[in-house]
């Protein structure tokens, strides 16, 4: 943000070999399916003034986050996110409710994922109380689920898709996820 606590920080990535992509490290757009980002670690040391100056925290810490899809592919050797246990139940469900199915065009095999990744984004903000509205979270949440209407439309399914989604995401998640 523009203010508040700051300071160096790194990203880890996972090299998923030449299979997977041109060399060049993550810095080379041309390589992203084969350097995942999996690891961020920030050093919050400063706290930044509304006026741009920074002046030291009182007590700086280490601040880590690593996400749980990432980690998993990581470990699986898989670059992608959605071989992981939580998102191939709803990418399989999509392809079930969608009648599309993976692997015949790019396009489609797009949509699946966003439709899967947005039925989660949606059941997440909807059980932390965000409803639809023209500000803030709401808009984000109106914004998601458009996408996500948007993307089955692609796939030519004209029936409500989402329910059927949600309902999933609730039983696969539900329970971690009260």
């Amino acid at each position: 943000g523009d203010t508040g606590p700051c300071g160096p920080s790194s990203e880890l990535f996972w090299d998923f070999g030449p299979d997977e992509g041109p060399d060049g490290g993550p810095a080379n757009p041309a390589a992203e399916e084969r350097y995942v980002e999996f690891w961020n670690l920030v050093f919050p040391q400063y706290f930044r003034q509304p006026d741009g100056s920074l002046r030291d925290l009182d007590a700086p810490g280490i601040d880590t986050g690593a996400g749980l899809e990432r980690i998993l592919g990581v470990l699986a050797d898989s670059p992608s996110l959605y071989a992981a246990d939580t998102l191939s139940v709803l990418t399989d469900r999509a392809q079930e409710v969608t009648g599309a199915r993976f692997g015949g065009d790019r396009l489609h095999d797009i949509a699946l994922r966003l439709i899967a990744d947005h039925t989660r984004t949606v059941a997440f903000l909807v059980a932390d109380g965000v409803m639809p509205s023209n500000e803030d979270r709401g808009y984000v949440l109106r914004r998601v689920l458009r996408r996500a209407v948007y993307f089955s439309y692609m796939l030519g399914v004209e029936k409500p898709v989402l329910p059927p989604m949600i309902e999933t995401c609730v039983e696969l998640m539900g329970e971690a996820y009260p």
